[in-house]
């Protein structure tokens, strides 16, 4: 099988579509074409089917795929270990990671890493904790950061920060009128959340149900910084990590308070593919992670 038409097939295939994958292999879409039919020929085998204006992979192009993806993904390794015998000066990371951890905890985490390592490329995907995982499956990305400690069989999950989520409302709010808020009167309000996926909508709503409650979600987001402001137009209240409220409450943007008689943390954890080869620069940018963390616990222990 010719090694560049295996390439094509895979890009057609992973994007169920030629016309973007002649995009990215900066091909016409005819080529793109032309190469398949002669894999086909050469395999005896059809590999899509088109139904309409959809296409699809055959049993054979499914089969095909599998084997595609486990062969440009170790090639890309293998450039890679080769890149890092020059050390930890050159190289690239491929890093996801779920929103509160990528907008509001890692970027000061990134900024010291690049100042020890500057030749170091860092490449940041954020995206919900479910997409990080299937980024993670697929080895798109080398490694993720998300929300909540994964349950996936392939992934390796590993706890390094508790974060701690708070209850954020207009200053408008008429429940701030009042002397003493209890659980149920927050369980009546209207929320506002973040998209299904979202780590932090998933562990926001499991400890309500632990409690009986069934939150009435009023909007949707699919980013934090959408949240802060339809509370601050006191369209309803939310439950966001505190890291993503430290500027507002101090802009007055929103009011923070503790959920009343309920605790809600979540683990930030490090995912990986169990079958991944974490290359030495991998492994360097995970040790500085749990570096940051324990200093920062140092500083809060000693501001105590």
């Amino acid at each position: 099988m010719n090694f560049h038409q295996l390439h094509i097939f895979n890009v057609v295939a992973r994007h169920r579509s030629y016309s973007k994958a002649a995009s990215e292999l900066y091909l016409s879409q005819p080529t793109v074409s032309v190469h398949l039919q002669k894999l086909e020929q050469e395999l005896g085998m059809e590999l899509f089917e088109q139904l309409g204006r959809n296409i699809y992979l055959t049993d054979a192009g499914r089969m095909l795929f599998s084997y595609t993806q486990r062969i440009f993904s170790l090639t890309e390794e293998a450039e890679r270990a080769l890149e890092e015998l020059q050390g930890l000066h050159k190289g690239r990371i491929r890093l996801g990671a779920s929103t509160t951890p990528g907008i509001y905890y890692l970027p000061n985490l990134l900024g010291q890493f690049k100042e020890d390592y500057p030749g170091i490329e860092l490449i940041l995907d954020v995206a919900n904790s479910l997409e990080i995982e299937k980024k993670v499956l697929a080895n798109h990305l080398d490694i993720g950061v998300v929300g909540r400690p994964s349950h996936e069989a392939d992934l390796i999950s590993e706890s390094f920060r508790t974060d701690r989520l708070v209850m954020i409302l207009s200053p408008q709010n008429p429940l701030l009128q009042q002397e003493h808020i209890t659980l149920e009167d927050v369980a009546r309000q209207r929320f506002i959340l973040r998209e299904p996926g979202s780590s932090t909508r998933q562990v926001t709503e499991d400890a309500f149900a632990k409690e009986g409650i069934h939150l009435r979600v009023a909007m949707e987001y699919g980013s934090t910084d959408g949240i802060k402001h339809a509370v601050a137009a006191n369209l309803g209240i939310s439950i966001v990590s505190e890291l993503a409220v430290r500027l507002c409450e101090q802009t007055g943007l929103v009011i923070v308070r503790d959920i009343p008689d309920l605790e809600i943390t979540r683990e930030f954890a490090l995912v990986y593919h169990k079958d991944k080869h974490l290359a030495p620069l991998t492994q360097t940018f995970i040790k500085a992670i749990k570096n940051y963390v324990a200093k920062e616990e140092a500083k809060t222990q000693n501001a105590r």
